[in-house]
């Protein structure tokens, strides 16, 4: 039986610290981080996902603010597998005085936020999609698995 591994989701707006708090992270749980933006394509991203998953790695970072369909592309490439989920949120706003950041339109950022309020309990939704996995919301307190 393989160990279970932890899958730790950070999201949050553009410009709110999930870079800054997947650093934090790492540097706590002695692990790497694997962002979006440091790939070309996602089957590049999932290829360095599931290499850190086979090698034993017990936790892996990600910054998604579409965990859904990372972790669902894990599964499918894993389906024997069971992963402990936790759900991390970066909250700060550090974009007050200006209208883009990385390049990305505030207007963006905006309709993500507004996405996100309608649908406020995203980890219930991530339960019920995939309940074979263990689902943490550390932005509610159930803490970091060590």
């Amino acid at each position: 039986m393989s160990k279970v591994t932890n899958l730790l989701f950070v999201k949050g707006l553009i410009g709110s610290g999930t870079t800054f708090l997947a650093n934090n992270l790492a540097r706590q749980l002695n692990c790497e981080v694997i962002e979006r933006d440091d790939f070309e394509d996602s089957n590049e991203r999932l290829n360095a996902i599931l290499s850190k998953i086979e090698r034993g790695d017990s936790h892996i970072i990600l910054v998604d603010n579409i965990a859904e369909s990372t972790l669902g592309h894990i599964t499918s490439n894993l389906p024997d597998r069971t992963f402990n989920c936790q759900y991390y949120l970066a909250d700060g706003n550090y974009l007050d005085k200006i209208d883009h950041y990385h390049g990305v339109s505030l207007s963006r950022r905006e309709r993500q936020k507004l996405r996100w309020q309608r649908n406020p309990d995203h980890v219930a939704e991530m339960i019920k999609r995939f309940p074979k996995h263990n689902h943490y919301d550390c932005y509610k307190g159930d803490g970091i698995l060590k």
